[in-house]
């Protein structure tokens, strides 16, 4: 195992000093015993790891401090305002250390002045950052967009990088929130941080979800559309859809595919994968789910996908699920509590088939499930 030497004061990696094929079997040990507290038992639940645990994070979240007179910039300590001074980090990779070395020489170079949150006086707050295929797309959340130095920062940023997007978002706000929700202002370079996933071709902007593991998100969209077992006849549900990935890779094996999502900027950046795919046969609907998978004749829909936040699924949707015919549900979940609880509802009509885990965030107590739900 490697050795971090933040580990004693970051806690963002509560299991460094655990032998990776340990930290798997605690995982497995604590989602089968969950599972069977709520009445499911399908025997011992596999937690699928990775080959290399380590470098697997695309974003990062950095926040800036003065200690000592002297401007510091890392992780906040568990549980703490402190910040860690950082240069490095075992689960973001070498493109970290680069971003690091850019944001102190711009601060040092600029004299930018760094926010105090008792006094509210200052400029630089956080930097939000991810990095895809050595693209990168950098936040600067400020208290003003007057500062000097963005023309150096996004030259610096090109020479180490290949697409370049540079964002501001001024917060001014006295909470803990990193981005205030007026929007993001493009100072330089590209106006998306763009991709491809299992084929899709999608486009990001700051405020944008993608999983922060992309290896693992692969395996557990490839395993949920095989468990799907999309037909050309089908028409499908895909719930909490976020930015549409998942949407789209239904769409290409189904007649129809009607997606949901809260988020309006989520559902943006829907419409325009959609375009960029040349996907005709996903229809998008902005709202809370249980509203709006109400408003749809769900006896038209043979299959669902759902992949909802931490607190799961709200129990009006689960309720408009089980009283459709729906025959096949794929349930993804971030939360093995929540879904734990919302597999108890579903078992009463539903013969829960298979539960498989993976490894999402090496090194952390979190555990991403996918579990397959067939109609009794």
């Amino acid at each position: 195992m490697k050795q971090c030497k933040y580990d004693k004061f970051c806690g963002g990696c509560k299991y460094l000093d655990v032998e990776y094929s340990t930290q798997l079997q605690d995982k497995s040990r604590y989602l089968t015993r969950l599972m069977r507290d709520y009445g499911i038992d399908v025997g011992s639940i596999a937690v699928n790891g990775m080959h290399y645990p380590y470098g697997y994070r695309n974003k990062v979240h950095l926040a800036f401090k003065m200690l000592k007179g002297k401007p510091i910039i890392g992780f906040f300590e568990e549980g703490s305002s402190k910040v860690v001074d950082i240069d490095s980090c075992l689960l973001n990779g070498e493109w970290l250390g680069k971003l690091i070395v850019i944001l102190r020489g711009f601060v040092k170079r600029f004299k930018i002045s760094i926010y105090d949150p008792m006094t509210k006086v200052g400029t630089l707050r956080y930097a939000v950052a991810r990095c895809i295929d050595n693209d990168i797309q950098l936040t600067l959340v400020t208290t003003t967009k007057n500062f000097a130095g963005r023309e150096y920062l996004y030259s610096k940023l090109c020479q180490n990088f290949g697409v370049v997007s540079l964002y501001l978002n001024i917060n001014k706000r006295t909470d803990k929130l990193v981005f205030d929700d007026k929007g993001f202002q493009l100072i330089k370079g590209e106006k998306y941080l763009c991709s491809t996933l299992l084929g899709v071709k999608y486009c990001l902007t700051p405020d944008s979800f993608l999983q922060v593991n992309r290896d693992i998100c692969k395996n557990m969209y490839k395993t949920a559309i095989d468990w799907l077992q999309p037909l050309p006849s089908d028409n499908i549900l895909d719930l909490y859809s976020g930015i549409g990935i998942t949407s789209v890779l239904l769409a290409r094996q189904c007649a129809r595919v009607d997606s949901i999502e809260y988020n309006a900027s989520a559902t943006s950046m829907a419409r325009n994968i959609m375009r960029l795919n040349d996907v005709q046969n996903v229809f998008i609907h902005t709202g809370d789910c249980a509203s709006e998978i109400a408003k749809l004749n769900v006896s038209e829909y043979s299959k669902v996908f759902l992949d909802p936040a931490r607190a799961g699924a709200e129990e009006n949707t689960l309720d408009t699920i089980i009283k459709s015919n729906i025959k096949r549900i794929v349930y993804m979940s971030c939360n093995p509590e929540t879904l734990a609880r919302d597999l108890s509802r579903l078992s009463q009509y539903y013969t829960i088939s298979r539960i498989e885990a993976w490894d999402m965030f090496p090194f952390t107590e979190h555990i991403e499930t996918l579990v397959l739900c067939e109609r009794k």
